[in-house]
């Protein structure tokens, strides 16, 4: 594996430059004759015979060993073509081989050489529509949203190309919520249904995914439409279940009800979890029925993971200069005036400046802000709010020293970086960026929609008394589904990447290591933790949770069964051998300075924790 990773990564490097003019000269030399026109009817088993053919009778010609690997590739042979190209050399290989090369690649779950193949590709021949059209895919998967959009866009300029790409793109706009975004593009892809069609691409699939975005655009009348067609075909259940949500959002009980019915779906729902098409509400909207767990949230620190506009004004913003703690010669200083906070950063004589356009954290282990320099970028301030003296440090994993002088006003932000934080920070990250008309921007952080999904259908719902109140119910949902919710944001930004052994800065994927969450089958985050308030501070809070599964006070064998223990396997919880009834967490959970500057995080990984030092 590893080898096979540095002969791409040094081999790409001069494929890219090399790939352009082999490409001219290739177009030229022709491919075997026989296998060549199977290749060109998409005959990929005729064509690789072809090959194999022309190789019995020259072992060395370039040109059969290509089309064999191409051919191979197209068959699902990927480990074949692989080897293949190998014996060519990346640098006799042209867009078409990179492609394929990168495709096999990241369907082996190899996305670093496939993207850089990919890349290759591009690199040789930007307008290669089947490297653009596989990179966008896996970046759709990946959650890499604006480059995804942006490699759509270049796609769509492609001959022959354009109705794929504005499924593509319909997708990503989802993905990005911007449903009305979404339907435009899914609506025109449906205008061009046969080649869509003959793509591969599901039609009935996009004109649910049509009516889906139409309902959470809050245009009911059109989603209704789109499925009344749908189900003039025949019986569909998914349907007519988006059909009863549509009705419900246009307050049409009555027909909402016959719909669910013919959907077959219970009046409650059969996963709690189930994400529902909605538009958002706000978290205004939910204190007229929930008006305690609404008021412990709004003053829970969750609530409090986004400032923006007029917000940043109520930061205690330093009144003097601040010097640099990590480099002489370098301060910054904050400014309010004409309804923004601006910072100017000196270097050596040097000033660099930006207006700053969002708080983000609660500040209860610390707040990091994200202004725009001069040319419109985005740029993570250097130094963030800390709870405890100096109150403004050094931002987390910021060098001491950046590699420029503007790296010391902060280091720059890509806009899909931006997008991924506001993420964690926001209600809906769109309406944290564009929040013209849209209710959840009122949420100052984490508001009820981001765990219990948009909310506009359930109030709906309500209103009507109708028996499915049409909303997500993680305390209903199973252990690991509830730790999978949480994960969105507890997390490591990287969702692909496993912390190592030991790592404690994020706590679902450490808590899912521990035998408690394993072996319990009922464990998640909500054992210990109210969603709707801030953790408790007082171990005993916690002890006396550890002590419902591991009773000081009782054998072993009497220990109550409140944790349901999966089939087949014998109860693993005794008191604890050191210290029964107390002290718990000292032991199995202690809190660990981190790596993180002047923060201090709680190990989830319930254990017997040796002293394994910081992380």
């Amino acid at each position: 594996m590893r080898r096979m990773r540095s002969w791409i990564a040094a081999g790409l490097l001069g494929a890219a430059a090399c790939a352009g003019l082999a490409l001219l000269a290739a177009r030229d030399r022709g491919r075997p004759a026989g296998g060549a026109d199977a290749y060109g009817r998409g005959d990929w088993a005729g064509a690789a015979t072809g090959a194999r053919e022309a190789l019995k009778r020259r072992p060395a010609d370039r040109d059969a060993l290509r089309l064999l690997a191409r051919a191979s590739a197209r068959l699902g042979k990927d480990d074949a073509a692989e080897a293949i190209y190998r014996r060519l050399g990346a640098s006799a290989m042209q867009p078409e081989d990179l492609f394929l090369l990168g495709r096999g690649l990241l369907a082996r779950g190899q996305p670093g050489p496939g993207l850089a193949a990919l890349g290759a590709a591009l690199d040789a021949d930007p307008d290669h529509a089947e490297s653009l059209h596989a990179r966008a895919l896996h970046r759709l998967r990946a959650r890499s949203l604006l480059p995804a959009e942006d490699d759509a866009r270049r796609l769509s300029g492609r001959p022959g190309w354009g109705p794929r790409a504005r499924l593509l793109l319909g997708r990503i706009r989802r993905e990005l919520l911007d449903p009305a975004g979404a339907a435009t593009f899914l609506d025109d892809a449906i205008k061009d249904g046969p080649a869509i069609a003959a793509s591969g691409a599901d039609l009935r699939e996009i004109r649910l995914l049509l009516a889906t975005s139409l309902i959470e655009a809050a245009r009911p009348a059109e989603a209704r439409e789109v499925l009344r067609a749908a189900l003039a075909a025949g019986p569909d259940p998914r349907a007519s279940w988006l059909l009863s949500r549509a009705c419900l959002l246009a307050g049409e009980a009555g027909e909402a009800g016959a719909a669910l019915d013919d959907s077959g779906e219970g009046r409650d729902g059969a996963d709690p979890l189930r994400s529902q098409p909605s538009p958002y509400a706000g978290a205004s909207r939910c204190e007229p029925c929930h008006a305690a767990k609404f008021r412990s949230q709004q003053q829970s620190r969750h609530a409090r993971t986004f400032l923006s506009g007029p917000g940043l004004a109520e930061v205690p913003w330093p009144s003097g200069i601040v010097e640099d703690g990590d480099a002489a010669g370098v301060s910054h200083v904050f400014r309010k005036g004409d309804g923004r906070v601006s910072v100017a950063t000196r270097v050596q004589g040097r000033s660099f400046a930006a207006v700053l356009a969002y708080g983000l954290g609660s500040n209860h282990q610390g707040r990091t802000f994200v202004g725009r320099d001069a040319s419109g970028g985005a740029r993570e301030l250097r130094i963030s709010e800390y709870p405890n003296a100096p109150a403004w440090a050094r931002t987390s994993e910021h060098p001491a020293r950046p590699p420029d002088d503007a790296g010391y006003l902060g280091r720059p932000l890509g806009e899909e970086s931006l997008r991924r934080c506001l993420d964690c920070h926001a209600t809906n990250f769109r309406a944290a960026l564009e929040p013209a008309g849209r209710p959840e921007a009122g949420d100052h952080g984490i508001g009820c929609e981001r765990c219990h999904g948009p909310g506009a259908i359930h109030v709906r719902s309500a209103e009507l008394h109708f028996a499915d109140l049409a909303i997500a119910r993680p305390s209903l949902a199973p252990a690991d589904r509830v730790v999978a919710l949480c994960a969105d944001c507890h997390r490591a930004p990287d969702a692909s990447s496993r912390p190592a052994e030991g790592f404690i800065r994020f706590q679902a994927p450490t808590l899912v290591r521990s035998r408690c969450y394993a072996e319990s089958g009922t464990m998640s985050c909500v054992t210990c933790h109210d969603p709707h308030r801030d953790a408790s501070r007082k171990a005993s809070d916690y002890e006396a949770i550890c002590l419902r599964c591991h009773p000081g006070s009782q054998p072993r064998e009497a220990a109550p069964a409140t944790v349901a223990t999966p089939p087949g396997r014998e109860r693993t919880w005794a008191p604890c051998p050191t210290r029964a009834t107390r002290g718990c967490l000292d032991c199995h959970m202690p809190r660990i300075a981190e790596a993180v500057p002047r923060t201090v995080f709680t190990d989830h990984h319930i254990r017997v924790r040796r002293d394994e030092g910081p992380r």
